[in-house]
């Protein structure tokens, strides 16, 4: 029998199965690696829908806000057409489809900053009879760390918050039977554009501005 014929030597297969242990654990770590920017990337595409689909909601009711007065129920006092409320905002909508086109309606926006989500309730009209007419609170953003909102007023500028830096807005005089709800009532005190702020953990500090007029 030849040398040839009499197959590997120990030291042989050694190295030949230290070279196949190593090709091994480079392909384990390619394959960790890949599976790692995989989860990275699903997470970053999640973060970036939940961050689309939540601008896209902000804008298109801020789109819709018109200068009307909405009358909380229990005879409470008329509240501006759109207004601060605590940990985020409250605005009168119209014309939105989903609402008929023409109808008007309350929506009401607040950040939860324990949880960190931002969330969105309707008022169904501008004048409920009930405060169970208030639908329940559905999250829209995760993620968000703080809300802020600042105004642009003609003649003023830029002012933080979304009251009228020149008065209070009007509040008429009339409703003051109990028979039913109060009457919808044009206000004129919306400001020129809106910025809202939000802070969110994935991307920072992401601004929304929207002309109001």
């Amino acid at each position: 029998m030849s040398q040839r014929d009499q197959g590997l030597t120990l030291f042989e297969l050694v190295i030949a199965m230290a070279v196949f242990s190593l090709v091994a654990v480079m392909g384990l770590q390619s394959l960790s690696g890949m599976l790692r920017n995989r989860d990275h990337l699903t997470r970053v595409a999640d973060q970036t829908s939940d961050l689309g689909q939540g601008l896209s909601m902000l804008r298109h009711d801020l789109n819709a806000v018109v200068p009307m007065l909405f009358f909380p129920p229990g005879q409470g006092a008329p509240r501006s057409a759109i207004e601060a409320v605590p940990a985020g905002f409250a605005a009168s909508l119209g014309g939105q489809p989903e609402f008929g086109g023409t109808a008007t309606h309350r929506v009401v926006w607040r950040h939860d900053a324990a949880a960190g989500t931002l969330s969105r309730q309707i008022w169904p009209a501008l004048n409920p009879l009930r405060p169970t007419a208030l639908t329940p609170e559905v999250v829209v953003m995760r993620g968000v760390k703080g809300l802020r909102f600042r105004s642009h007023w003609l003649g003023i500028g830029w002012v933080d918050g979304w009251d009228d830096p020149n008065a209070a807005f009007s509040i008429p005089a009339g409703d003051t039977d109990t028979s039913g709800a109060a009457p919808e009532v044009y206000s004129d005190t919306l400001p020129f554009a809106v910025e809202l702020i939000l802070d969110t953990s994935a991307f920072g500090p992401v601004p929304l501005i929207e002309t109001l007029k």
